[in-house]
């Protein structure tokens, strides 16, 4: 497909861009048809938009802990995209599908800014900023019958102390609630029974990074948890009843609550491996 008299620029999908005021032929071919068309280019309104940018991923506020990212989005123009830069750094584009991939980002500890700038056929540009954040995935490590564990973040080690060492009983493993939710950065709250018998209902709270809400309501005694998941921007969260093979209790006389370890971690998003050999539980997950 081409365009004579120099009156503008026809891209690989048909899109005719006018560079100046005149008259030109288009002619187009396929599978041995020709066709042609006269074009006549006039001054009118001048076209100052530039594309529109979106981006698929990452999106604002994410979370990512590799050391590099690639950004992808899309970035569309009725003149053609000329060219996608992400923080400087020319992307590949595809004119067919209007995406963008960008070359690695390198990600710093802490929020990174990405910038991403397209410029259209008619020298248009616009930019778009994200923000997202470089995280560090938080492991922790305990042993069966050890009253001490192991945190680490971001290479940063730290020794931690339970006031009641993990055990096994039924085949679970259970360790102290408020360790294990306290760990996660979580809010324990407790609500005794009404009778005083020392029994009552337990509330994990947990903000993540990315701004997802985890409720985790239990009672001690009771293998039917309730757990509330509320997505980043929703107000109304996504209720189940789920059920615990061992349900929370109160091991006297410390009066420390146990629950199974593998449930709440789970529950907040995080890895559970078991090394049978050592006796060791390692829990990962992204705060």
């Amino acid at each position: 497909m081409v365009c004579s008299g120099d009156i503008g620029t026809i891209t690989q999908t048909g899109i005719f861009t006018a560079l100046k005021e005149g008259q030109g032929q288009v002619v187009a071919s396929a599978g041995g048809v020709v066709g042609t068309a006269v074009v006549v280019v006039t001054k009118g309104a001048t076209d100052t938009e530039g594309p529109e940018i979106q981006v698929l991923f990452p999106l604002e506020g994410q979370t990512i802990v590799e050391e590099q990212v690639i950004v992808k989005g899309t970035a569309k123009d009725p003149s053609g995209i000329k060219m996608v830069l992400v923080n400087g750094m020319q992307a590949s584009y595809d004119p067919i599908s209007g995406t963008f991939t960008s070359q690695s980002v390198k990600l710093l500890p802490g929020t990174n800014s990405i910038t991403i700038i397209a410029e259209d056929n008619l020298g248009n540009r616009t930019t778009k900023i994200i923000n997202i954040n470089k995280g560090c995935k938080v492991v922790i490590k305990l042993t069966i019958g050890s009253n001490y564990a192991g945190k680490t973040s971001c290479d940063k080690t730290e020794i931690l102390r339970l006031d009641l060492a993990p055990f096994i009983q039924n085949g679970r493993t259970l360790v102290p609630l408020r360790f294990i939710a306290e760990s996660f950065g979580a809010q324990v709250d407790w609500i005794e029974d009404a009778s005083k018998n020392g029994e009552g209902t337990i509330i994990i709270t947990l903000t993540k990074s990315d701004g997802t809400k985890i409720v985790i309501k239990m009672h001690t005694k009771v293998k039917t948890v309730i757990v509330e998941k509320t997505a980043p921007g929703q107000f109304v969260p996504v209720t189940s009843q789920l059920e615990m093979e061992v349900a929370p209790f109160i091991v006297k006389p410390s009066d420390r609550t146990v629950v199974p370890i593998r449930f709440i971690a789970e529950g907040f998003g995080a890895e559970v491996d078991w090394d049978a050999t050592n006796q060791e539980i390692t829990i990962s997950y992204l705060p």
